[in-house]
């Protein structure tokens, strides 16, 4: 904002771990989605921990993650790498 406070909101895709369906929910976006999440693999909360630090790497590089791709060439190349 413009009073420099950190606003982290939830888009609606967020789940319960105990209640999320892997195959059903739709997992979110693909570049900034860990490798388990994209392969759709069971995962647990490491990938929030995979998320936040594209997140803070965005804020540090001032560029989205994988700009130069689109986002189903990001998915292959973090999935692949």
């Amino acid at each position: 904002t413009e009073d420099f406070h950190l606003k982290i909101a939830d888009f609606g895709i967020a789940c319960e771990e105990a209640h999320c369906d892997l195959l059903a929910d739709d997992p979110g976006t693909y570049r900034w989605m860990a490798p388990e999440m994209i392969k759709r693999k069971h995962h647990g909360r490491k990938v929030d921990v995979y998320g936040f630090g594209l997140i803070l790497w965005e804020f540090v590089a001032g560029t989205i993650p994988y700009e130069d791709m689109t986002p189903i060439q990001a998915a292959f190349a973090v999935v692949n790498k």
